[in-house]
């Protein structure tokens, strides 16, 4: 169907991504640092939005437990050594250098994080989206087992929906944008109070 070909068209491997939208991902870290304390216990998903926070988090003075499911961003922390890393085994994703499966989900049910930071394959009134389900069965796994949760998120995945649904927009803490949500979002939000984090 026309859905399952637009879900997989987003569904594009590591590599391609990791240039699209870079200079909006590269805002979008900054803009995360602010929740970030040294001491932090915290999530980060596979997405290419998030490889750029770590990147931005490596740069940091911060003490930092990170927990990922992301082999390219474990490569990319191997060697800050006051970044404490550790990589959620289970079965390779080829081409998208992730850990999914039950071993990843078994693994991540037995850990208790502080914060969550993620991205989405596409993002609307109604949820946020996965376009890979055995990826957003990890998201879900992380999203239950941590406290706070902060979508890291740029303009271009609004209003549009995907395969999997992971959870939705009132559920986070925080949603960090490139620019301001469209006006259809935003009472919802103000309602369950999550916080937009837009540039200046």
């Amino acid at each position: 169907s026309l859905f399952i070909k637009i879900a997989r068209d987003y569904d594009k491997r590591f590599h391609e991504r990791l240039n699209t939208n870079l200079e909006q991902k590269r805002i979008i870290a900054e803009l995360a640092k602010r929740f970030v304390q040294s001491g932090d216990t915290i999530f980060l998903d596979t997405s290419t939005t998030c490889y750029e926070f770590a990147r931005t988090l490596a740069l940091s003075s911060h003490n930092l437990h990170i927990i990922t499911n992301n082999i390219y961003m474990a490569v990319e922390l191997m060697s800050i050594y006051k970044i404490d890393l550790v990589l959620v085994g289970g079965n390779i994703r080829h081409g998208y250098f992730s850990t999914i499966g039950p071993l990843a989900e078994k693994m991540l049910s037995n850990i208790k994080v502080t914060k969550f930071f993620f991205s989405c394959t596409m993002l609307d009134t109604r949820g946020i989206y996965e376009s890979n389900v055995l990826e957003g069965n990890i998201k879900v796994k992380m999203f239950e087992n941590s406290r706070l949760h902060y979508l890291l998120v740029d303009s271009s995945k609004f209003n549009k929906a995907s395969v999997f649904r992971t959870t939705g927009i009132e559920s986070v803490d925080a949603i960090i944008t490139d620019k301001l949500l469209p006006n259809e979002y935003l009472g919802t939000l103000k309602d369950r109070n999550v916080e937009i984090v837009t540039p200046s």
